[in-house]
């Protein structure tokens, strides 16, 4: 007959489960999953954070001037984003027309002239990627919700490099302050030293 469920009873697998994970078997979404960027994207590592910052930026034109300010202030690591970042500031500096009967928008001719000097500064892969990083941020959420979270995640990593260079100092300043013990200390030894053979004996 059939085996009786209760104690010894084998367990039931329900059905898209591996049968280990148990009550945590919808992980956490990854990052760029729709709707998971507001929850996930500040928690970034820095070296990604730079890259969607900028990258959103690349994807949304119309961002380009009412965010140049801050993303000037953006502490960057180093490699190709400052340059790429030289030029998007370069381009929203400038007094740019649409008075050319195309019928563009002042955001697809600012962005046109950013693509022109990326190309010829040969850093056209590296837009490529960070648009293309940045747009599975963006996802199709709402653009409001995700214009705050750009100043959201700023706010958080120009915190977060502020900090580790704190940390550094700090790191600095122990270290330092070892070395002047350490220097402290041999002198006090050889002054010991040098009183105990100059006193005289017994």
């Amino acid at each position: 007959g059939r085996r009786p469920a209760g104690r010894g009873a084998a367990p039931v697998r329900r059905a898209g489960t591996s049968g280990r994970r148990g009550r945590f078997d919808d992980g956490p979404p990854a990052w760029f999953a729709e709707g998971a960027a507001l929850r996930v994207a500040p928690d970034l590592d820095p070296g990604r954070r730079e890259r969607v910052l900028l990258g959103a930026i690349l994807a949304r034109p119309a961002w380009l001037h009412p965010l140049a300010e801050d993303m000037a202030a953006l502490p960057l690591s180093g490699g190709d984003l400052p340059r790429l970042r030289a030029i998007m500031l370069d381009v929203a500096g400038l007094a740019l027309s649409t008075d050319d009967g195309t019928g563009e928008s002042l955001e697809a001719v600012e962005m046109r002239a950013v693509t022109t000097q990326v190309e010829q500064a040969g850093l056209s892969v590296v837009m490529a990627t960070l648009r293309r990083e940045a747009e599975l941020w963006l996802g199709t959420g709402d653009p409001e919700a995700a214009l705050t979270q750009w100043h959201h995640i700023a706010g958080r990593h120009c915190a977060a490099v502020a900090d580790a260079a704190d940390r550094r100092a700090a790191a600095a300043d122990l270290a330092d302050n070892a070395v002047d013990n350490i220097e402290q200390t041999r002198a006090l030894i050889e002054r010991t030293l040098h009183s105990a053979k100059s006193s005289p004996e017994g």
